[in-house]
């Protein structure tokens, strides 16, 4: 790697130039600062680090880029010309192992060069799309990303896979061609990896935006979507800072459960509701489409695609469904959920404004099939998957089970977050942490009532023996009168169809939708 070629581009190597220097003055020459220091005087020293990074990731360039500038081995990467005798000197285009199967690698693509520019995101960690040129003449695209560990992305994909494959052998999923869309994940460390990228697809914060704006310019209103959006998350917060009572945010959603009863709350998410333009997602989409035929084979992939990944993604306890965590292809409809570093109820259990929901049903995704009765629509293919899983739940139950045998880091981090809230061993509450995490899955798949699945969840939770605990309980048991959930009233439900009720009434419960953190934007 000390070969010219194989040298880093010029931005890199200026970057670490000119931030080896607060590194150097904080920690010292070979870190030998770091023995005179004591844990105080290491924090405020990695705290200025930290800073001067910070600013330096703001300050990362946008857009198309030059490959060069990043990596001259890449740039110069030429498989034709420097091809050797044996197979071992061929690099495979990534994301074409699946792990559930034996791979024929002698029908796999091969890399053969990489397009000269990047494309430089806006978001969090500055992610890069990548194009990769294969033996086959095509061109594929992956998403750079560092900072995380997508190793839990990875398994919650091959689960999905595993998922796609019950549902194409279960005759009724089949004959509705029920699956969910997935793409490839390949970890390359604990801090960064590639994502495949997926073509043709918006996210769903957008197409509601841009519906938003149709809406508006209909209207003859003059304010922008962007504004009215923004608006509504500054009612929603300020509402909240005032009902909770408190000058932390996160207590003043603690206070909310104790202070603000079911019917407040359900008049305020009306009134908030009440303000988007009912159809703005709807809007969006039919912008998209050529014809009314169109939309409405959109609108049909939309709806199937919204069941599965509803009950694929509640199975592995998968949260954190804001507006930019699912996208939407453009050309058929169909649903992509993307970012699954919330999973297996680590939403209920790690969060500290805890969501009680099992997926996102909300109004402008219901409202898409209007005027069809939506949800009647949706819990058919509902029951469908769900039928599909439960009989095939102790293969999906071993397939889960491999990540009791090696748990995530980040699983280990939450462990040890609640066992030092909670108190008790690490390392035993380690093991015990992952385990319940699969026995949730497995209880889900046991047709538990899901208001009981969350229960259990929250009773391993940072929110364990607060003084708000049995307030939250008692919203996610719900309303007898009111909610499904509560009048079947035991633990595990008398048939799929049964779950199916429990689960899409717990989703649409106001009482809960009104609780969740403001980025959610769980009116919309």
């Amino acid at each position: 790697m000390r070969n010219e070629t194989r040298q880093a581009g010029e931005y890199n190597v200026k970057f670490a130039r000119d931030y080896s220097k607060p590194v150097v003055k904080a920690l010292g020459e070979d870190g030998s600062k770091l023995l005179q220091m004591d844990e105080k005087k290491f924090a405020t020293a990695i705290a200025g680090v930290l800073t001067s990074l910070q600013k330096a990731i703001k300050d990362l360039p946008g857009g198309k880029l030059s490959l060069a500038s990043f990596s001259k081995w890449m740039a110069n990467f030429d498989q034709p010309r420097g091809r050797g005798s044996s197979s071992d000197d061929l690099i495979e285009i990534p994301g074409q192992y699946d792990g559930l199967q034996c791979p024929d690698v002698s029908s796999h693509i091969t890399l053969v060069g990489f397009d000269e520019t990047l494309i430089g995101l806006s978001s969090k960690q500055r992610p890069k799309i990548l194009t990769m040129r294969g033996s086959d003449e095509k061109e594929y695209k992956f998403i750079v990303k560092g900072g995380e560990d997508l190793r839990l992305d990875q398994r919650i994909e091959q689960l999905f896979a595993k998922m796609n494959s019950v549902l194409r052998e279960d005759g009724a999923c089949a004959k509705r061609e029920l699956s969910m869309r997935t793409y490839a994940v390949i970890p390359v460390s604990q801090q960064c990896g590639l994502l495949q990228f997926v073509d043709n697809t918006c996210v769903l914060d957008d197409v509601i935006k841009d519906g938003v704006a149709q809406q508006l310019a209909a209207a003859k209103r003059k304010e922008k979507a962007g504004d009215l959006l923004v608006e509504l998350r500054n009612q929603y917060h300020q509402w909240v800072e005032k009902k909770g009572g408190s000058k932390s945010v996160h207590d003043c959603y603690k206070n909310l459960y104790t202070k603000v009863k079911a019917g407040e709350m359900e008049a305020r998410m009306n009134a908030l509701v009440a303000q988007v333009p009912w159809d703005a997602l709807k809007t969006g989409l039919y912008k998209r489409t050529s014809s009314a035929e169109s939309f409405l084979a959109m609108r049909s992939q939309f709806a199937r695609s919204l069941s599965v990944m509803s009950i694929c993604g509640y199975i592995a306890g998968v949260g954190d469904r804001h507006l930019a965590n699912t996208l939407i292809d453009m050309q058929t409809g169909s649903l992509v959920p993307i970012d699954f570093g919330y999973s297996f109820g680590t939403g209920v259990i790690l969060l500290p404004v805890p969501e009680l929901i099992p997926f996102r049903l909300t109004p402008q995704l219901t409202n898409v099939l209007l005027p069809l009765d939506s949800l009647g629509l949706l819990k058919n293919d509902m029951v469908r998957v769900l039928s599909a899983l439960h009989k095939s739940r102790q293969m999906i139950c071993a397939v889960m089970d491999v990540f009791v045998r090696e748990p995530l880091v980040d699983w280990k981090k939450e462990a040890a977050r609640t066992a030092s809230i909670r108190g008790g061993e690490e390392e035993s509450h380690e093991q015990q942490h992952v385990e319940l995490k699969i026995e949730n899955a497995q209880r889900k798949l046991d047709l538990w009532n899901p208001a009981h699945v969350t229960l259990g969840e929250l009773q391993s939770s940072v929110h364990a023996g607060t003084p708000w605990m049995h307030a939250i309980e008692a919203a996610v048991l719900g309303d007898p009168v009111k909610n499904t959930r509560r009048r079947i009233d035991r633990k595990i439900c008398a048939s799929v169809e049964e779950q199916v009720d429990c689960l899409v009434d717990q989703a649409t419960d106001p009482n809960l939708l009104g609780r969740l953190w403001v980025g959610w934007q769980s009116w919309m």
